[in-house]
């Protein structure tokens, strides 16, 4: 379990109207994504694992969960083993953190992804058997479905100024960084095998990056005009300050490269599993 302690200044707090509450009511669906690999291949342990949420929740018009939020649970997992065992791994979720910091409550139901299946509160993933056992991966970004656990109250004016302070520090943030934006350059596997390559990826005509298939890199640039370039085919990005920008790389034909630029919520989903793990 992860806890997080938190120091305020004596008066910071918003002050509870102690009248207008608003209610997360038990089953309410939250959307995550696994911020790690899962691997069995290393034996039996129990790990913490996190995940990160990917739709915010409101009531009304309250964000009682922002997207980003933390989110976390805990693996068991196996390794595969003689007798045609597989590897497996068996996920219990626990919380997620509020916009007040409360910890929500939730159980697991469902992966969206992968060759698995999954039963209410403990999510079974396990790979399909092969003829010696099959090691389970459970990648970064696979998507799953959890649900609040029971009812659970919040203040109205707490929540809204908790979220408005998120938003103040967020803008700061975008503010301190104003001189600067970043291009994401991420490759999502092909399997096709035979002439997939490292296409070599030049910014402003210097080599910045090799991708094979899986890789992502990620580049502070200048605003203004930028020039990336792959092979024959090149793509001009203009970097206003603050921003992210998202290029997609892949094949085009045997071994021809093409490069996209994507939009930045599309980018984001596709290329975080390759991103470092933290």
């Amino acid at each position: 379990m992860i806890s997080v302690a938190v120091m305020c200044a004596p008066g910071a707090w918003p002050q509870s109207s102690g009248t207008d509450l608003i209610l997360l009511k038990e089953d309410t669906p939250i959307f995550l994504r696994l911020s790690e690999n899962l691997r069995t291949n290393e034996g039996i342990s129990e790990q913490g694992i996190r995940f990160q949420v990917t739709q915010e929740v409101k009531v009304g018009d309250s964000v009682l969960i922002a997207r980003g939020a933390e989110a976390w649970g805990n693996a068991e997992i196996t390794a595969k083993g003689p007798h045609l065992r597989s590897g497996k791994v068996v996920v219990r979720m626990d919380a997620v953190y509020a916009v007040t910091g409360a910890q929500v409550s939730l159980r697991g139901d469902t992966a969206a992804s992968g060759p698995s299946r999954c039963m209410a509160f403990d999510c079974l993933l396990d790979l399909a058997v092969g003829l010696k056992g099959a090691d389970a991966l459970i990648p970064k970004g696979t998507k799953v479905r959890a649900f609040v656990v029971k009812d659970i109250s919040f203040d109205r004016v707490v929540a809204k100024r908790e979220f408005q302070e998120t938003e103040r520090a967020e803008a700061m943030d975008r503010q301190a960084r104003s001189g600067e934006a970043w291009i994401h350059i991420y490759r999502v596997p092909e399997n096709e095998g035979i002439g997939s390559g490292k296409p070599e990826i030049f910014l402003d005509g210097k080599s910045v990056a090799r991708m094979p298939e899986g890789s992502y890199v990620k580049l502070k640039v200048k605003p203004g005009a930028h020039i990336l370039a792959a092979g024959k085919q090149q793509i001009l990005v203009h970097a206003e300050s603050a921003e992210q920008y998202y290029i997609r790389v892949s094949r085009s034909g045997f071994s021809g490269v093409k490069l996209e630029l994507i939009p930045s919520e599309q980018g984001d989903e596709e290329s975080y599993p390759f991103t470092p793990e933290r």
